[in-house]
């Protein structure tokens, strides 16, 4: 399946647990692979638009590795955080810290 540009523009970005992030309002092409190695998603769409700029104040860079799904509806993105097994917890807790030598600056 084939997208356009201008269908990718202003596609809504969610993550894998359904939460909304914005639009796509911009994208980067890597000259060599002709592949998007990111996307730029902003929740101010029409803003972007009109301007036809982006500040890193607010847009997200999502790379191209993290998205899960794309079709002409919206863009699934992986969740920033995943939740962590019971078990990986209580071991992260169960660990004892480790000394380190007392550092001295006496001659």
């Amino acid at each position: 399946m084939r997208i356009t540009r201008k269908q990718l523009n202003s596609l809504p970005v969610y993550t894998e647990s359904e939460v909304f992030l914005g639009y796509v309002v911009d994208f980067e092409l890597d000259i060599d692979t002709h592949q998007i190695v990111q996307y730029h998603v902003s929740k101010m769409k029409i803003v972007n638009e009109l301007l036809n700029t982006i500040g890193s104040h607010n847009a997200l860079l999502i790379s191209a590795s993290q998205v899960r799904s794309i079709t002409v509806e919206r863009m699934v993105v992986d969740d920033a955080v995943k939740p962590v097994e019971e078990d990986a917890i209580q071991a992260d807790i169960n660990k004892s810290p480790t000394a380190s030598p007392a550092l001295s600056f006496d001659k």
